[in-house]
């Protein structure tokens, strides 16, 4: 039941503060602006052009899918939140499965990935607009994969692909 009720008040919390862009801050104007310039056909800017100074601590995974989810919604902002979600959502998928993996029992594993919801830097993570959440997902997915009993070579080269992934996330 607690689960249950931390999943409902993240979703109240996030309908609110998205429809007040409330955690938007410079990070996430960095991110939606290259996502913006990859739709425009821009990878990266220059240091220096006519259309103002470019560079970036950025890698592409994140800002990439951004623009692909622009291209679907057309609004920068909530293609942002949008990839937001997907990302803990994916985040919470991955520590189900992991768990069940490792053997825990089904509700158990369900109440745990729930709660992954409940700290502060995850509220964030589905909040605004940042690499963090993705990076998480994807790092909890390549865990998955290498998890439990007799994990072949192909889980585990997905494992390496998703980690690469993740490292170009963040």
């Amino acid at each position: 039941a607690t689960a249950s009720l931390v999943v409902a008040l993240t979703v109240l919390r996030a309908n609110v503060f998205w429809r007040n862009e409330a955690y938007l801050d410079d990070a996430s104007g960095h991110l939606t602006a290259l996502a913006k310039d990859l739709t425009e056909g821009t990878f990266y800017r220059p240091l220096h052009s006519s259309a103002g100074y470019g560079g970036t601590r950025h890698l592409p995974v994140r800002f990439t899918l951004h623009a692909a989810s622009m291209e679907l919604l057309g609004d920068p902002i909530r293609s942002g939140y949008l990839v937001s979600a997907a990302a803990m959502a994916l985040l919470v998928a991955g520590v189900y499965v992991l768990l069940r993996r490792l053997g825990t029992h089904a509700v158990l594993a369900a109440a745990s990935a729930a709660f992954v919801l409940a700290p502060h830097p995850a509220q964030e993570a589905l909040l605004t607009i940042k690499t963090d959440g993705l990076a998480a997902a994807l790092n909890i997915w390549g865990v998955a994969l290498c998890a439990g009993e007799a994990v072949g070579a192909a889980p585990l080269v997905a494992a390496a692909v998703i980690f690469t992934l993740a490292f170009a996330t963040k």
